[in-house]
């Protein structure tokens, strides 16, 4: 309950912080959190030991780690303005380089899923599809209580997008919006439900999700690469890929197998340039 409370006063008072003033709050917060959320801490280190290596010496490790710390407080400081930003303002927070990728995809008219690692300013991300009307559904992890999911999603949605808990209805809301030729955007880096799929990741055997592929097979939906980086001045630039190769063969279920590697080959490729900014607290191996 602590930390609904937390989140509910940086709702009421992050909007009317400067912004200079915002990020040099979330920077003491995040070198705060480092040092006394120690689980958190050896997750997002033991998950970088895999993205740096094993050449990658104590002192590197630690400054990264340092750095995804900042990054998460820098995104929930964010999520907070999301409310009182215009569309305006959107657009010239966020640049998106591809978009005619996600376009062209949407004009076959079945929808397009859009795949991502928990990377870069994605709050501010998922917003961008508002200058463009594109209507956007993304399946979320609940969190408890309820009140701070709810506070959580009710801030994330202010400009029009569609936050689905993942398990109920989320296969449901996300059909409907492809057959609406909408965008499903997913976060194919870790597996929430603990039931996804086995793949190589980074060298190692883990699971992810596999619904971006199986709805891919089931709908004929495009699968779209994506991934966000932070700047330092606050603004993020969105890379947006061309649609994936998918494989589709007379064998369905290992068809959902290899394009499910395929995916996490490219999430390995996006972490693997910005490993810094991979905002992954929970543990992504070893659980």
């Amino acid at each position: 309950m602590l930390t609904y409370w937390f989140f509910r006063i940086a709702s009421v008072v992050v909007p009317h912080l400067p912004l200079r003033f915002g990020y040099w709050l979330a920077t003491v917060i995040a070198g705060i959190s480092f040092v006394v959320q120690t689980r958190a801490r050896r997750n997002a280190e033991n998950n970088l030991r895999h993205v740096l290596g094993p050449a990658a010496s104590r002192s590197e490790l630690e400054e990264t780690t340092r750095m995804v710390f900042e990054n998460s407080a820098k995104n929930y400081y964010d999520l907070f303005r999301v409310p009182g930003m215009d569309l305006d303002t959107i657009k010239r927070t966020v640049e998106v380089r591809g978009m005619e990728n996600l376009l062209g995809a949407l004009r076959a008219g079945k929808g397009a899923i859009l795949v991502s690692p928990h990377m870069g300013n994605f709050d501010l991300a998922a917003q961008v599809a508002a200058p463009y009307s594109i209507k956007v559904t993304i399946p979320v992890e609940r969190l408890k209580p309820q009140k701070l999911f709810d506070l959580i999603t009710s801030t994330r949605a202010a400009k029009g997008v569609r936050l689905v808990p993942v398990g109920g209805g989320a296969l449901k809301a996300i059909y409907q919006a492809l057959e609406a030729n909408e965008l499903v955007a997913i976060a194919a880096d870790r597996d929430v439900t603990k039931n996804g799929i086995e793949v190589e990741f980074f060298g190692e055997k883990t699971t992810v999700p596999e619904a971006p592929a199986l709805i891919a097979s089931r709908t004929g939906a495009a699968i779209i690469p994506a991934y966000s980086v932070r700047h330092p001045d606050g603004t993020c630039t969105i890379y947006v890929e061309p649609a994936l190769q998918l494989r589709s063969s007379d064998n369905p279920r290992d068809d959902v197998r290899v394009n499910t590697q395929m995916i996490t080959g490219v999430m390995e490729r996006f972490i693997r340039e910005n490993p810094e900014q991979w905002v992954v607290l929970e543990p992504v191996w070893g659980n």
